[in-house]
């Protein structure tokens, strides 16, 4: 999800669901399909469609380490979604998004059910 004029992008990783292999999978044949604009679910159509889908995979990864290095240290589920959304909104920040757009992303992609998604995929070992 990317926030409207701005290029902060929130991970979709709503539990059961995430899987960075299988993600960055995707976003490679989204790349390697050329498109000129993607039309997101959320806050409109994007036009520099490599940019985004080359950081969206890096991002991908990131939250994935992120949260996997937190869940191998033993962090707690309430203590993974407070860093979880810490890191997220200070990311934001740094990308010029405003707390009222914030706030906007959040009730759409909501940081909790973000970092649970990608901890229940550590969790399953994968």
């Amino acid at each position: 999800m990317r926030l409207e004029h701005s290029h902060y992008l929130s991970v979709t990783a709503a539990p059961p669901q995430f899987d960075p292999v299988a993600y960055a999978s995707s976003l490679d044949r989204l790349l390697s399909a050329n498109f000129k604009t993607l039309y997101l679910t959320h806050f409109g159509a994007v036009s520099d469609v490599t940019w985004h889908l080359s950081t969206y995979r890096q991002r991908v990864l990131e939250v994935y380490e992120r949260v996997a290095a937190d869940f191998q240290a033993g962090v707690s589920v309430e203590e993974n979604r407070r860093n979880y959304a810490a890191a997220e909104h200070a990311i934001a920040m740094q990308a010029g998004v405003s707390e009222e757009l914030w706030r906007k992303g959040e009730d759409a992609n909501v940081t909790s059910m973000c970092a649970d998604g990608v901890r229940l995929y550590c969790e399953k070992g994968r």
